[in-house]
């Protein structure tokens, strides 16, 4: 039984850190983005300055914080969702493959 269930190693890790540095690249791109762009805004509201009054340069400040925090959630969702639906799946398959195989079974029986 030993015998058999070394030969039953199926964990391909490449695949794996394929998909973590593919996600990764994408994180690092949509927070370079991200940051241009805050930089950005807050170029144009010091150009814009002289312009407004004190309490409205203040509101716009705070709306493009308000901007930038909420536009980092949906990033962090599009790169951890992933990562949790692969868990959750090699969880699930895990629980298939240990309940269905009889190999698998006997030795969680014998634990």
């Amino acid at each position: 039984t030993d015998d058999e269930l070394s030969r039953t190693d199926c964990f391909h890790t490449d695949v794996i850190l394929i998909f973590i540095m593919y996600s990764m690249i994408c994180f690092s791109i949509v927070i370079v983005f991200l940051a241009v762009l805050a930089s950005h805004i807050f170029y144009l509201l010091k150009i814009a300055d002289k312009s407004m009054s004190e309490k409205t340069r203040r509101f716009h400040h705070i709306m493009t914080k308000s901007i930038a925090t909420q536009n980092s959630y949906p990033s962090n969702y599009l790169v951890l969702y992933p990562l949790s639906v692969t868990s959750m799946h090699s969880f699930v398959n895990s629980m298939v493959v240990l309940s269905t195989t009889p190999l698998f079974r006997r030795a969680l029986r014998d634990l």
